[in-house]
């Protein structure tokens, strides 16, 4: 499975259990910065970082995976295990179960995403703890129907796309899973009423993910322990507004050495890492209106498209323009008069990619995409 993005607007989440603060364990510190340099995550649902603070989780990222200049990793830690990260803004965090594992983070995604995401970050109990993995199924399902539902402790506008990611530690009864997926609560009178999940009355899609060199699907595995590599780590997810694209799961051990120099890899970064696997998946959100849905009136055409550096503009109206990359920042801005205008960039200031493009007229605003080269 090919490391890379398909494409550069898509979000890519990394669920990773550290294993023991392995973010802060200095033997282990090179091997998890190979593993994010080639994975580049967008958004990191870290787990088991016990005595890891939210800063030090930070400040590892803004060494390994540096964003633009005077920008820093978003990074929170509300309960005694978990930090989710984002290069995106988290606008709003919520602990989903008070004594458990169990935090909400709304990220606050470009304005050329139609949606933001909700990310769940979970590490539910292990083990033999049935009893209690279903209390925080039942937790997480009650906190999204809550979401869907006006009043309560979150509002979610309409089809906001969500998930939850982490180590789930599904190894006793099927129920937990399946309440996770469907909604199907078990503990009514503490949780309420069990209700589909999903925006559109479905159940959530489990995310099956191969590691990237073989056909297996564990994510968690030591060869000195007595039980079976297993799937521990999940990532679960809506439907509506939020499509898979990638999944996979790293598993350096079974990389081959041209694979390994490829993406800058030793053999044994995952297994020096963690004993569990980071996983990782690939979602497309919708972006802004395309330009079939805007009134003939207001259309601009933008070409060639993809382009190599030069980039002809056509507008119905003078204007402005303003250029994001991905990570929503304003790289070019710039005034454009009615009818046809070429503008050229400068490929070593813009990196190829997806950028989008933001026209502003006294009528009426829009964007587009461009890709370049």
């Amino acid at each position: 499975i090919d490391l890379v993005k398909a494409d550069t607007s898509y979000v890519r989440l990394m669920t990773f259990n550290t294993l023991f603060n392995g973010l802060t364990d200095q033997n282990r510190i090179p091997a998890f910065g190979r593993i994010f340099q080639a994975i580049q995550p967008d958004i990191i649902t870290f787990n088991e970082c016990w005595d890891t603070q939210y800063y030090e989780a930070a400040d590892f990222l803004d060494t390994y995976l540096p964003l633009q200049a005077n920008e820093t990793w978003n990074c929170w830690k509300l309960d005694g295990g978990n930090i989710t990260c984002s290069h995106y803004t988290i606008s709003q965090n919520w602990h989903v179960l008070a004594d458990r594992r169990i935090t909400a983070s709304l990220v606050d995604l470009p304005a050329h995403f139609s949606k933001d995401l909700l990310v769940v970050n979970a590490h539910l109990k292990c083990c033999d703890g049935d009893e209690i993995r279903q209390r925080e199924a039942d937790a997480f399902a009650s906190f999204i129907i809550d979401a869907k539902s006006s009043g309560g402790v979150i509002d979610l506008p309409e089809g906001t796309p969500f998930l939850i990611s982490g180590d789930l530690n599904l190894v006793g009864e099927a129920q937990q899973l399946e309440t996770l997926i469907s909604g199907d609560i078990q503990d009514t009178a503490a949780f309420g009423a069990p209700q589909p999940l999903d925006w559109d009355g479905t159940d959530l899609h489990d995310i099956i993910s191969n590691t990237t060199d073989t056909r297996m699907t564990y994510t968690w595995r030591d060869e000195t322990s007595s039980y079976w590599p297993g799937r521990l780590d999940f990532a679960i997810a809506s439907d509506v507004n939020l499509q898979v694209k990638k999944a996979f799961t790293l598993e350096t051990a079974h990389m081959s050495a041209a694979r390994l120099m490829q993406y800058g890899l030793l053999a044994t970064d995952c297994e020096v890492a963690s004993d569990h696997l980071p996983k990782i998946t690939d979602f497309a959100i919708p972006l802004v209106l395309e330009t079939s849905e805007i009134e003939p009136s207001k259309v601009i055409k933008l070409f060639p498209n993809p382009s190599t550096g030069k980039v002809n503009v056509q507008l119905p109206q003078d204007g402005t323009a303003e250029f994001f990359n991905v990570a929503g920042k304003c790289v070019k801005q710039m005034a454009l008069r009615k009818g046809t205008n070429e503008i050229t960039l400068d490929v070593e200031l813009f990196t190829s990619g997806v950028y989008l493009i933001n026209f502003e007229s006294k009528d009426f605003t829009h964007q587009e995409k461009l890709m370049l080269h």
